[in-house]
């Protein structure tokens, strides 16, 4: 008899419903896993199940009052904030990888 083999989550290739943006303010990172906007957590798995869960945790912030449009100009100011700190982020590792005088080839291979 041939047992089944579990699936791996690498092997789903789960992606981001562009939904959830929307309704439980997560963007997808580089590493493939999904990142509040609220408060900066990431959330390993890209499932809804836990992208609901984790919003249910800001229930009582202001964001989850929010409908239609509003939401969606909230959503696209934390994103805006999500990017300009990671702009920075990655400016800083390239301060840092000069100072130190790495070669150009371990610059590339870090971004």
């Amino acid at each position: 008899m041939l047992l089944k083999r579990k699936r791996t989550v690498a092997e789903e290739k789960r992606v981001l419903n562009f939904k959830w943006e929307i309704d439980y303010f997560m963007i997808e990172t580089a590493e493939h896993t999904m990142m509040c906007l609220i408060c900066s957590q990431v959330v390993k798995t890209m499932k809804g199940d836990n992208a609901k869960e984790h919003f249910r945790c800001h229930m009582s912030d202001a964001y989850a009052k929010l409908k239609g449009e509003p939401r969606k100009i909230c959503v696209e100011n934390l994103k805006k904030v999500y990017d300009s700190r990671h702009l920075a982020s990655l400016r800083s590792l390239s301060v840092i990888i000069m100072a130190a005088k790495f070669p150009i080839e371990w610059y590339i291979i870090l971004v």
